[in-house]
This record gives structure tokens, C-alpha cells and sequence, in this order.
């Protein structure tokens, strides 16, 4: 859940390669893992997808700094 994962149009975008966890800024409002192989982005979302799948990590995040147990951890999200 960290902020320079939001994505949005906001920024806060960034390219991982995952042969060497190298990270660039981007500015396709997501966060896009590159395949070592293909150099293919891995995981094609919508920034609105995105920004969903990333509050769900702060959720989580907020969770275990609150010493919150897994069982709670794992329970569905409300929407917003």
C-alpha cells in the first residue's frame, strides 16, 4: 500500500522488471510488472482497477500495524 504504488492520475505509477526489481516512474496511471522473458506487461489493469487492488493492500497494511489477526486480515473489503 505504499504511495508510490497508488497509480491514479494523480501519479504515483511505476514499472517494476521482475528479473531485477528495477523500478521506473510511468505515466499509465498503474503499476505494471514487465516479464523477463517477453518484456510484456504482466498484469494489464484498468487505473481504476488499480486503485481498487491498491486499497486493499493500505487495508492491509493498516491491519497488521494495528496487530490485527490473519482471520481479520482476510475478510472481504467493504465497497466504497
Amino acid at each position: 500500500g505504499r504511495e508510490e504504488f497508488r497509480g491514479g492520475s494523480e501519479g504515483g505509477s511505476q514499472t517494476v522488471f521482475v528479473f531485477d526489481g528495477a523500478r521506473e516512474a510511468n505515466d499509465l496511471g498503474v503499476l505494471v510488472m514487465r516479464c523477463p522473458l517477453t518484456g510484456k506487461n504482466v498484469n494489464p489493469f484498468t487505473p481504476s482497477v488499480w486503485r481498487a487492488i491498491h486499497a486493499e493492500f493500505e487495508r492491509a497494511a493498516l491491519l497488521l500495524r494495528r496487530g490485527r489477526p490473519l482471520s481479520e486480515l482476510c475478510e472481504a473489503a467493504q465497497e466504497s
